[in-house]
């Protein structure tokens, strides 16, 4: 059997596709002259080349020959690392006998693991994406990838190769044995990435400043087109501690959250139908939102293989963790699973974190007393609205929303408190002042960088005074009082003079 037969088997039965045609091997070197007996002499070695398929590559049958060239070598794509490859001798076939390469003609893998099987050798791929088997014996080998990266979706069908490889008569060179043996096997890969969306800056979500937007992207896996796709799930997971799902309870003006937008391989979008091709379910403890794909919805990403899936997930801040570095950080999980045909499923998780803050302001009076001790006596009723700079706050634009209200009002103890906000700048401006009391004219600034979990703002308090003036006290009201003091003296002192001349008078005449 020519080894381009024998390839070509193999490619069809057992899915061990290399890249490159014939042509592109004039560099190789044989280990022995063309037609040469099978030399055991040779050093032997299986090096497992690993490498991400894409839309072009894995189409080719390989001859077992090392891949060079520049161009060649830029076709292969991305090199896997982290993938473990089996290698088992079929022991009861002989390559040195006529025989043995007939029975070797026609194996499958699967027939192949049902004979009797040598020890079996691991070798994990290195950055490179090689494995490289050493000394091996003149044999048939059933070859197994065992354990793939976490990142590969499918995995390389069992397969076999013979070592020493034979070019045959097509080959270049032609019949002639490769000692040092080299295949290409590719895998299908996904990826899972999440990224905290900030809003545009003035939008009803942006003016609401407990909401949080995330996309979750999962990117479809380039599988080979006798595979399919059985399982297809992007799970968003939430710390319901910290964080709420919004998906139809959304603020006025918000678009909705457990969407779904999907592209293909070159960027243009395509089509997936709700309820028909997907469903997305909040479930009933509110800790995850699903995204699971249907049976159409499979033909579907088989269709567009290469491109990217995304899930947009709209959630509310509901309080402000504190055992967090830095503090205040919100973090958000997802994970992906991906079951492609005759493979193991493959399960991808990734993160994304948000900061919030929480905000207190106190409104008070200072009041200082005759010692000169001043104490801060808090004043409640005083209410405020937020801003998101000193200019909206001026023009009352673009007033902040948290938790629906965009009006708050102090306690008994002077205070409020928001109990979350996300991170950023925020202009507070008192709107009513508590009665009898001046209206402060400052705006305070307050910027939440998730290096505390609490800000903090005073905003002291003068009393009003009215334009007029009570009555004076002192002037001519003392003066008055003084002179009608000082009349009522002299009258006194004159009505004594009077009676003692009377009793003079009398006294004489009696004498």
């Amino acid at each position: 059997m020519s080894r381009k037969t024998f390839a070509a088997r193999a490619a069809a039965t057992l899915g061990a596709v290399a890249i490159g045609a014939l042509a592109i091997f004039g560099s190789a070197v044989p280990a022995s002259a063309a037609g040469a007996n099978i030399d055991a002499s040779q050093t032997r070695t299986l090096t497992i080349h690993k490498h991400e398929r894409t839309a072009t590559n894995g189409n080719v049958a390989g001859t077992g020959q090392k891949i060079t060239g520049a161009s060649n070598l830029s076709a292969l794509g991305n090199p896997l690392s982290g993938v473990t490859f089996q290698v088992q001798q079929i022991t009861d076939i002989d390559l040195n006998t006529n025989a043995g390469w007939t029975t070797v003609q026609n194996l499958t893998a699967s027939q192949a693991a049902s004979r009797t099987l040598g020890a079996a050798s691991t070798v994990v791929t290195n950055a490179a994406g090689e494995a490289v088997f050493n000394n091996l014996p003149i044999g048939a080998y059933l070859v197994q990838e065992t354990a793939a990266g976490t990142k590969v979706a499918d995995r390389t069908a069992p397969f076999l190769v013979t070592v020493p490889t034979a070019t045959g008569k097509a080959g270049t060179p032609s019949n002639t044995w490769v000692y040092d043996v080299h295949v290409y096997p590719k895998n299908s890969t996904t990826d899972l990435t999440k990224t905290r969306v900030p809003a545009t800056a003035g939008t009803p979500e942006a003016l609401n400043a407990d909401l949080q937007r995330w996309t979750v992207a999962a990117r479809i896996p380039q599988i080979a087109a006798a595979d399919s796709f059985e399982n297809f799930t992007v799970v968003d997971s939430i710390d319901t501690a910290f964080l709420k799902f919004l998906t139809n309870d959304q603020p006025s003006g918000v678009a909705a959250g457990g969407t779904v937008t999907a592209t293909n391989a070159a960027g243009a979008a395509f089509t997936l139908t709700a309820g028909t091709d997907y469903t997305v379910v909040k479930s009933t403890d509110g800790k995850t939102l699903t995204l699971a794909f249907t049976a159409s919805g499979y033909t579907k990403l088989a269709a567009n293989k290469g491109g990217t899936v995304s899930l947009n997930v709209l959630t509310k801040a509901i309080a402000v963790p504190t055992a967090t570095t830095p503090a205040g950080t919100i973090t958000n999980n997802a994970s992906s699973t991906i079951k492609v045909s005759n493979s193991p499923a493959t399960t991808n998780t990734t993160s994304a974190t948000g900061t919030v803050a929480s905000f207190q302001f106190f409104t008070y009076s200072p009041v200082t007393d005759a010692n000169g001790s001043t104490t801060k006596s808090p004043l409640a009723n005083a209410s405020f609205e937020l801003y998101p700079s000193q200019a909206d706050a001026q023009a009352g634009t673009n007033k902040i929303i948290v938790n629906g209200t965009s009006t708050w009002t102090t306690d008994a103890n002077g205070q409020y408190t928001f109990p979350v906000l996300n991170s950023g700048t925020y202009v507070v401006k008192e709107t009513t002042a508590p009665a009898g009391f001046e209206l402060p004219t400052l705006n305070i600034p307050t910027t939440g960088a998730g290096t505390t979990t609490t800000y903090y703002a005073e905003l002291p308090h003068n009393q009003q005074l009215p334009t007029w003036a009570l009555p004076f006290t002192g002037g001519n009201g003392p003066v008055l009082f003084a002179t009608g003091g000082g009349a009522l003296l002299v009258i006194a002192l004159g009505a004594a003079l009077v009676v003692a001349r009377r009793r003079r008078t009398a006294a004489a005449v009696t004498a």
